[in-house]
């Protein structure tokens, strides 16, 4: 016989013929047809592996926004969660336009007469300060409010650029003090603010194209950071003082 003869009984031998397995002290015998089907399973789940890690590779998302989870809240005296303004922003995350912090000192002022003239119901002051004065000709509302909120404190106004020119829509975050209750829990508000003489809150009714760019800034990471703080010290606040909870399960009524 020759060689190659050899070599193609040799190679029939090994690949076209059962396979003899000892195992136990028994013979076990694994047919060519078996052995075919192993060898394409296995192919099949490597390649399918490869092509998992490779995909994930190439289109992995950032994540969303707001998935990140929120620093832990202070115990310090003033009542405020930490100021993370500092520690920057992930570079995949979502920013439409670009936040200032209390840039402007002007600004915060005038935002904190205006949540003092709402606390005084100072009608006066309040007509002044809005595009709409009339929403203010009942007071009711106002006064009614006045029995339990009792002042803002910590104001922070977190800016961003507004829809048009000599606008700013400006997210205000405070500590509302509370009659007859200790812990004063964490307010956010959303003001848009024209700029083109002073500074006087737009409360008209918002066309769509302004209501669709607030709710854009809102979605910012930033911004949905800010708003995780809140919710985070409120959630522990609540946790810690009976009478808040009792206060919030009231207005939940």
């Amino acid at each position: 016989m020759s060689d190659s003869s050899k070599k193609k009984k040799k190679y029939d031998d090994r690949h076209f013929q059962n396979t003899e397995i000892m195992l136990g002290g028994e013979k076990l015998y694994i047919s060519p047809a078996l052995k075919l089907l192993g060898a394409w399973i296995v192919f099949f789940l490597i390649l399918f592996i490869f092509i998992s890690v490779a995909k994930k590779g190439i289109s992995g998302k950032p994540d969303e926004p707001g998935s990140s989870v929120p620093g832990q809240v202070s115990q310090g005296s003033d009542n405020m969660p930490p100021d993370n303004s500092s520690q920057g922003t992930p570079e995949n995350a979502q920013i439409t336009v670009p936040m200032d912090v209390n840039a402007d000192p002007e600004l915060n002022q005038f935002v904190a007469e205006y949540l003092t003239a709402m606390t005084n119901c100072d009608q006066a002051a309040l007509k002044t300060m809005v595009t709409d004065p009339s929403v203010y000709d009942d007071m009711s509302a106002l006064q009614a409010r006045a029995q339990f909120i009792k002042g803002y404190i910590n104001l922070k106004c977190y800016t961003k650029q507004g829809p048009a020119d000599n606008t700013l829509v400006v997210f205000v975050t405070t500590n509302t003090t509370l009659a007859n209750i200790a812990t004063a829990p964490m307010d956010f508000m959303t003001l848009y603010i024209d700029t083109s003489a002073g500074y006087i809150i737009n409360n008209y009714t918002q066309p769509d194209d302004v209501k669709a760019y607030i709710n854009t800034l809102k979605r910012d990471s930033d911004i949905q950071k800010v708003m995780q703080d809140v919710d985070t010290y409120n959630s522990m606040a609540m946790e810690n003082d009976a009478d808040l909870r009792a206060f919030y399960d009231m207005l939940g009524q």
